[in-house]
């Protein structure tokens, strides 16, 4: 079956939650959420009960008072315990939080598709299918062909025209290369030497202006 007819076959799969589901939806969201900041305050609250009962047993000990560092340590050690269990609370409410969330961004992606077949169900009605795209391009080609065959047909030679006087032709063209090697030769330019004795006078001139510079610098 062509993908074109399997496409029109299928029904609209648009998912369209209901008013209940929505409002369910958005309240479980916002209240894990709220639950969420919660538990989380209370983690930091226990992380600075905890610190507290460190630097009150580290004094404790620094007096000479190993019972309180003891008992300070052991509050410690609960704080600890039910940190440890709001970790595992505040972790499940998120990923319960993130999977609701994902679902209803599910649903939208989902439906964006369905949006998007349509869109090319319509295209695809008003191209006329693939036999319709077939026979444009068929007739694409023989318009081709035919514009071949045209331009084959034009372009032949028919006779007559006038004749070509070979000789004249071949002194033209003689006459022609002449005139192209002549352009094509470099001219020889023939600079100036400077004579020996001015180089001398440059060099001596040199000298003197190297000689005082060095003296100045004494």
């Amino acid at each position: 079956m062509s993908i074109f007819k399997k496409l029109f076959k299928k029904k609209d799969s648009s998912v369209k939650l209901s008013s209940k589901t929505e409002k369910a939806t958005s309240k479980a969201v916002t209240q894990m959420q709220d639950t969420e900041d919660l538990l989380t305050k209370r983690r930091d609250l226990l992380q600075r009960k905890m610190e507290k009962e460190q630097e009150m047993a580290k004094a404790s000990l620094a007096k000479g008072d190993r019972k309180a560092a003891a008992a300070a340590l052991k509050r410690k050690k609960q704080y600890e315990a039910q940190m440890v269990k709001l970790d595992t609370q505040i972790d499940n409410i998120a990923q319960m939080n993130g999977s609701v969330q994902d679902a209803t961004i599910g649903v939208d992606v989902l439906n964006s598709q369905v949006q998007g077949t349509k869109a090319l169900k319509g295209i695809y009605k008003q191209v006329g299918g693939i036999d319709k795209v077939d026979k444009v391009y068929d007739d694409v080609r023989d318009a081709m062909d035919a514009s071949h065959d045209l331009s084959q047909a034009l372009s032949q030679n028919i006779g007559g025209g006038e004749m070509i006087d070979e000789s004249e032709l071949e002194d033209e063209l003689a006459a022609l290369e002449q005139e192209t090697e002549l352009k094509q030769k470099p001219i020889k330019i023939v600079r100036s030497l400077p004579s020996p004795g001015s180089a001398y006078v440059n060099s001596t001139r040199d000298e003197e202006d190297l000689a005082a510079l060095e003296a100045s610098m004494v």
